[in-house]
């Protein structure tokens, strides 16, 4: 099979200069373009003036894998998109390169697109885009996310890759505990994102289990699923990068529902669950794979955190249509064999039989089986350790405080952030009248988000306590009258 660097020889990107961006700027932006030179063919146009008619002449004759435009231009140019089919599932790619930092207040979708691309390349540097802009040149590199991993250059070291299936009814706890345990987390580098990938995984939890957009249909699903699988998710890590990447089928939605649900729209104040997705990633990639019914959504983590440093400023953002070929779920999938194994099997057994790959992600039976007996020992430990049997100098325990008073500060807490959440949702109302700018109410906007995240991650969890004090209550009861009998 052929590498990524071979396939992307013959992939062409067509590049239009800004002249909009001051000279520093456009010196910025020249890096990441330079270094596209010696990995695709390269065309740049940098006159002044050029209209939408020209490049649509152009596009059609040279018949470019993606278009690099100023960002207005690609939001503007709608016939341009309309020339090489509004529906298509496929290349070309029109993307919109951002070379000044810009609020997402300022934009608005025009009503007939189904489909919009920004790549970041103000805020975030050449070895950080770069993959992201490759993926966008080649179908068989845009879906999945291990076609990026395998695109970071170079992968050092070689990157982890662990899969998550979510049964209906799942409560958040148990997927949490199972994603922020992952060994490589810390080694990686990550540890300091502990706590925006902790929010990011929560939103993604909500988004399938609880509301999102097209609650009502994922609950159908949900409901004619029973115990079954209704989503996966993917976790890639290594130095460079970390993804999500989360699966799960909608088949009453169209590419504009999809569009409409993940753009954060100007004057949006509620920070429904998309928003709360898009506010704690650095990269969000959404695709509609119409023809599976399928909707695939990779949230990726870079070292340099614009999500961090500027979360007010539009961030690296694709969301299109896809041929469900290309996402790396079908055979028909385009995976580079380095990235195959899960993480721990590198070393080959020639005698091992083969089997098929799907996105890079399958482990070995084996290598499942000392999972879960390792996660076992991790939990018989721990319930050692609670009960002080571990060690052979055990302290007394300190004494607990008593649930009384615990119950009571959960609930302090949770007023003191209601109370929060109340004021800041009053002067985002008044800001109108006290001539607030723009920045200002953004931040204000940030922290509510940050609070009703926080707000909802307690209720999440003190339900998932509720839940399992009333299963141990109703076992208990249930032994009682079988001894009785």
């Amino acid at each position: 099979m052929a590498q990524p660097a071979e396939i992307l020889k013959t992939s062409k990107v067509l590049f239009l200069s800004d002249e909009r961006l001051s000279r520093d700027r456009a010196q910025i932006v020249a890096r990441t373009i330079n270094r596209l030179r010696s990995l695709c063919h390269l065309e740049v146009i940098q006159k002044n003036g050029v209209t939408e008619d020209q490049i649509i002449e152009h596009t059609l004759k040279t018949r470019p894998n993606l278009l690099l435009l100023p960002w207005h231009k690609a939001l503007q140019w709608t016939k341009l998109d309309g020339q090489l089919g509004a529906q298509r599932l496929r290349a070309p790619v029109i993307a919109g390169y951002l070379g000044e930092p810009i609020s997402v207040e300022q934009l608005e979708i025009p009503s007939n697109r189904t489909r919009m691309t920004f790549i970041d390349t103000h805020r975030t540097g050449p070895e950080e885009m770069i993959p992201w802009i490759l993926s966008l040149a080649h179908d068989g590199l845009r879906g999945g996310s291990s076609a990026i991993h395998a695109l970071v250059d170079p992968p050092r070291p070689v990157p982890t890759h662990w899969e998550d299936r979510w049964p209906a009814g799942e409560s958040a706890g148990t997927f949490l505990d199972r994603l922020l345990a992952h060994p490589d987390l810390e080694p990686m580098g990550w540890s300091s994102r502990r706590q925006q990938l902790r929010s990011l995984a929560i939103a993604l939890w909500t988004l399938i289990h609880e509301e999102g957009p097209g609650a009502g249909e994922l609950s159908q699903i949900q409901a004619s699923a029973a115990k079954s699988e209704v989503a996966k998710l993917h976790l890639g890590v290594s130095t460079s990068l970390l993804t999500l990447r989360l699966v799960w089928s909608l088949p009453v939605w169209n590419s504009r529902d999809v569009l409409e649900s993940w753009w954060r729209r100007p004057n949006h104040l509620s920070p429904d669950t998309p928003a709360i997705v898009a506010a704690n990633c650095d990269i969000l990639r959404i695709q509609h794979h119409a023809d599976a019914s399928r909707i695939e959504l990779v949230a990726g983590f870079l070292p340099s955190a614009p999500s961090m440093s500027a979360p007010q400023e539009l961030r690296t953002l694709i969301i299109e249509p896809l041929e469900d070929r290309f996402s790396g779920e079908g055979q028909g999938a385009l995976m580079p064999p380095a990235l195959q194994p899960l993480a721990g099997s590198q070393k080959s057994n020639p005698s091992a039989p083969n089997r098929p790959a799907t996105d890079g992600l399958s482990a070995p039976h084996q290598e499942i089986e000392a999972l879960k007996k390792l996660l076992a020992e991790r939990d018989r430990t721990l319930e050692r350790m609670r009960e002080g049997g571990v060690g052979e100098n055990t302290q007394p325990a300190l004494r607990a405080p008593d649930l009384e008073s615990l119950i009571g500060a959960v609930r302090d807490r949770i007023e003191d952030s209601l109370l929060q959440i109340r004021d800041l949702h009053r002067s985002l109302k008044e800001a109108k009248y006290r001539g607030l700018k723009p920045e200002e109410i953004m931040k204000v906007r940030t922290r509510l988000r940050s609070l009703q995240l926080r707000h909802k991650t307690w209720v999440t969890e003190l339900n998932e306590l509720s839940r399992r004090f009333d299963r141990a209550i109703i076992d208990e009861v249930s032994n009682e009258k079988g001894e009785a009998a």
